[in-house]
């Protein structure tokens, strides 16, 4: 295997592909929208992944976000949230229940939101405090 691209490049790689044709590493200065990524003859990742576990206490059971701009098969919500954590621009996704599709929204909420027993839904960052109501009025 080798590796493709100048000393200066590789101190500031923060990415890289694997050509498998080739077996050859090209380092990159740029991050992938995602932490993985494999179309068919390279395979690319990020250096650096948050694979913690995800906040999973915004699910949304039964909800569809409406949108996407990507999707894939993930093993379930855990997964599909921890992906979506390490894409750009990715604010929500929505996961098929019967078999772990995810769909990444670029959005809060995604465009919409509509009850539906075949998905479960969430926004990646969300606050889920309770709202101070001391300065309601009757």
């Amino acid at each position: 295997m080798t590796v493709s691209g100048n000393v200066k490049i590789a101190e500031r790689c923060v990415s890289f592909s694997l050509l498998k044709t080739k077996q050859q590493v090209l380092p990159e200065i740029q991050a992938r929208r995602s932490c993985s990524h494999s179309p068919g003859s390279y395979d690319s990742m990020n250096m650096n992944c948050d694979n913690t576990k995800a906040d999973m206490s915004c699910k949304r059971e039964f909800t569809n976000f409406g949108g996407q701009f990507r999707n894939f098969k993930t093993s379930g919500m855990e997964e599909c949230a921890r992906f979506c954590r390490d894409t750009e621009d990715c604010k929500s996704v929505t996961v098929r229940r019967s078999d772990g599709w995810c769909w990444m929204k670029n959005k809060n909420g995604g465009t919409y939101s509509l009850r539906d027993n075949r998905y479960d839904s969430m926004n990646i960052d969300c606050n889920n405090k309770k709202v101070d109501l001391s300065c309601k009025m009757d």
